[in-house]
């Protein structure tokens, strides 16, 4: 469903998840097994939301009590919680650093 209300609850709602799903996937890439790193994407995405989706409702149910949140959206937040945790966890995975190509082997590749 489209939000198309900007007040500060939506974004504190947002603030709230994010917050939220980057300590999931803290939590959550602390458990990992080693055989994570040889998962193509889907593999990994599947592994990963089995493996953080415990971790996430419990830390959800905790914020809900903390922040005085209806109970009944509960499950919503779960949901987002556990999407975006999985979102940046795979991020963190799969992103790799840019290196960039010494000067004398750029001089090298223009000449060619």
């Amino acid at each position: 469903m489209l939000t198309l209300f900007t007040g500060t609850q939506v974004r504190s709602r947002d603030e709230l998840v994010h917050t939220i799903a980057k300590e999931v996937g803290r939590i959550t890439l602390g458990q990992l097994h080693p055989a994570a790193s040889n998962m193509n994407v889907a593999e990994l995405r599947g592994y990963l939301r089995s493996r953080a989706a415990s971790n996430a409702r419990s830390e959800v149910h905790n914020a809900v009590i903390e922040h005085r949140i209806p109970a009944a959206r509960e499950n919503d937040f779960a949901a987002s919680v556990l999407d975006l945790a999985v979102h940046l966890m795979i991020r963190d995975l799969t992103s790799h650093p840019v290196v960039a190509l010494p000067i004398p082997h750029v001089r090298m590749r223009a000449a060619a």
